[in-house]
């Protein structure tokens, strides 16, 4: 099994199919390590907010399989004197 995870493309570099040629190079990879099965995560695309990475595994042939929700923590920030 492979995990493809974390891809990113710098903001100047979107709309040149460069995430397709790193998902093409990381099946390829995986093919060649004897990976049966790949998996992978992304945002949901939606209609008011598509996602292109989305797309882009689609077009691979990856299907959504379930949503899970994104968490996130930070820490609280200080509040300024006098404030309750």
């Amino acid at each position: 099994v492979a995990w493809l995870g974390w891809t990113s493309v710098l903001p100047s570099h979107r709309g040149r199919w460069v995430h397709a040629g790193i998902v093409a190079r990381q099946l390829e990879d995986a093919a060649a390590a004897g990976c049966r099965f790949v998996t992978t995560e992304t945002a949901r695309s939606t209609d008011e907010r598509p996602d292109p990475a989305h797309y882009n595994l689609r077009r691979f042939g990856f299907a959504d399989a379930y949503l899970r929700p994104s968490l996130a923590w930070a820490p609280p920030r200080p509040r300024p004197a006098g404030t309750p």
